[in-house]
């Protein structure tokens, strides 16, 4: 009869990953909870946050666009302004609608709406031009 340990033990290749998976979850959830990262506000109202307040600050911040003033050694200054990046507004809205990501293998990428339609088109035209073809 098999002992307790062993039957804890996942069996196969897949359920050692999907153990080793679980425990980074874990874990990553637990240092997300840390607070150790440093956020500037205005007028010297600086916090310590959570690593997950960071990232979500971030997330929004790359999602609604902001401007940068960099300083050089010389002293000049320049500006510049980073438009809203689509992943972080769709990540954000996503969540917002509560729509989680799957997790799990990975699939092919799914090839988007017009270049399907694009590749259905073409293959009609195809058609078309060879039965006229045929035709003459």
């Amino acid at each position: 009869m098999p002992s307790k340990k062993e039957k804890e033990q996942p069996k196969s290749l897949r359920g050692k990953q999907t153990k080793a998976g679980q425990l980074l979850s874990q874990l990553i959830r637990q240092m997300a909870l840390e607070e150790t990262e440093l956020v500037k506000g205005e007028d010297c109202d600086d916090a310590m946050v959570t690593k997950a307040e960071a990232l979500a600050r971030y997330m929004w911040k790359k999602a609604l666009g902001y401007t940068e003033i960099k300083v050089d050694d010389d002293g000049k200054t320049e500006t510049i302004t980073h438009l809203p990046d689509k992943w972080a507004i769709d990540r954000l809205w996503d969540r917002i609608e509560g729509r989680v990501p799957t997790t799990g293998p990975e699939k092919k990428e799914k090839r988007s709406v017009s270049d399907r339609v694009s590749e259905q088109n073409a293959r009609r035209l195809n058609t078309v031009a060879d039965n006229s073809a045929k035709k003459k």
